[in-house]
């Protein structure tokens, strides 16, 4: 009558825990007989709290091959008026994901660029009021909502994308799962 424990963890940013989470993290370390961690912060964060069972580093995460593959998407582009060099964002419209520094970089380019932004979040109205001070409301393109199916259609429409995540004292990127897509 064997019982074995293994948990999975992505904490890649060491934060205090409130009671019961304290304990219920410490008795689930000293339980454990493995853990998976999803990125080598998350097995050092492991190591330095003392656990010393094996820790497997995998990022239990999967992007479709078959649908996320470079594509022309030249019926997107003329639907959403990109006719020139596209630089992409994907994702929530939060201060952590650093979109306010991609209108920055973007209003330093010189050229024939557009900014196709896909996401909504909280941050949206700020970020207007700085796309108009920063002169570049007419480059960029706002998508609110893409489903995840159509999702491939939008990446294959950008020449380039960008994760600009920054980091927090409560939260760090784990892992881009666009920049895999």
């Amino acid at each position: 009558n064997c019982r074995r424990l293994a948990f999975v963890t992505w904490e890649n940013l060491r934060v205090p825990y409130l009671l019961p989470f304290a304990m219920i993290r410490q008795l689930t370390l000293r339980q454990a007989s493995a853990a998976i961690a999803g990125n080598r912060e998350a097995a050092d964060i492991l190591r330095a709290d003392g656990f010393q069972q094996p820790i497997a580093v995998i990022p239990l995460t999967a992007t479709d091959t078959i649908r996320f593959v470079p594509a022309r998407a030249d019926d997107l582009r003329r639907a959403l008026h990109l006719d020139g060099f596209t630089v992409g964002y994907v994702g929530r419209l939060v201060p952590e994901k650093g979109v306010m520094s991609f209108l920055e970089a973007l209003s330093q380019l010189n050229g024939d660029w557009q900014g196709l932004i896909v996401g909504r979040g909280p941050q949206k109205p700020e970020m207007g009021m700085m796309a108009q001070q920063l002169g570049i409301t007419d480059r960029l393109h706002w998508i609110d909502t893409v489903t995840q199916q159509d999702m491939p259609r939008y990446y294959n429409a950008m020449d380039a994308l960008v994760l600009p995540s920054l980091t927090a004292p409560r939260w760090k990127e784990q892992f881009g799962r666009v920049l895999a897509e």
